[in-house]
């Protein structure tokens, strides 16, 4: 009997010891990314030239003279920040893009619109950050190491975006590769020097090949420089 009762309270111990190794391992999150600083580019202008030749701007969007694209316009930013991130002794960028799109419910057909904010998030590494402007002339900055994804804005909060700047930046260093191998980022840019204006389009669309000549965004240069690092030729 003796025999029987440490028999059963070694197999006690055991798998309880077992279980408590077992939970230890394994329930232990690591770190997230943390946010350092987040800026946003404010009094964004846009502006474009209609088929009679003529030029209008509206705030935060690019106007189109077409009614049904009034509340999307040619393009638009319902807001622009950029977030500096510390992930593992090192530094990030992200570039935080929201714009009011028009979906639909029945997409097959095109029936049945409605408008929603969507997020979109591109991640550089410290060193790649760097935004070239050229005075009085046209500048491409082109970025294909890069990280991205998106989201409905209404997802969006500090928690969310640790979540998804730390999940983008470990992929990033494990080399799994979340955006086509034809995506590149570009950030065209036009210093206007005289007036202290800063044109710019930020695209991944590859068929955008220079900064367009009819339609773009405008801000002044203090406050494009207050949002990325600039490198002026």
């Amino acid at each position: 009997m003796r025999k029987y009762f440490a028999f059963i309270l070694f197999i006690s111990v055991f798998f309880t010891n077992c279980a408590t190794t077992t939970n230890s391992s394994s329930r232990t999150n690591e770190e997230l990314a943390q946010i350092i600083n987040v800026t946003t580019l404010r009094n964004i202008t846009g502006w474009s030239k209609n088929s009679a030749g003529q030029w209008k701007s509206a705030r935060s969007i690019i106007p189109s003279e077409y009614n049904f694209e009034k509340k999307t316009g040619t393009d638009n930013i319902i807001n622009l920040k950029v977030h500096k991130i510390a992930y593992n002794n090192e530094f990030y960028y992200a570039i935080e893009r929201t714009k009011n799109e028009k979906r639909y419910r029945y997409p097959h057909i095109e029936k049945g619109e409605y408008y929603i904010n969507h997020t979109y998030f591109y991640i550089l590494s410290e060193s790649d950050f760097v935004l070239g402007i050229k005075k009085n002339d046209n500048y491409v900055n082109k970025f294909d190491n890069f990280f991205y994804n998106s989201t409905p804005t209404s997802n969006v909060n500090k928690k969310r975006l640790q979540f998804e700047f730390t999940r983008l930046i470990r992929n990033k260093l494990n080399m799994l590769n979340l955006i086509r191998k034809d995506a590149e980022l570009k950030i065209f840019t036009y210093y206007d020097e005289p007036n202290e204006l800063v044109r710019f389009y930020l695209t991944t669309e590859q068929y955008i090949k220079a900064m367009p000549e009819n339609y773009y965004f405008e801000v002044r240069l203090n406050d494009f420089s207050n949002v990325f690092v600039l490198e002026v030729f």
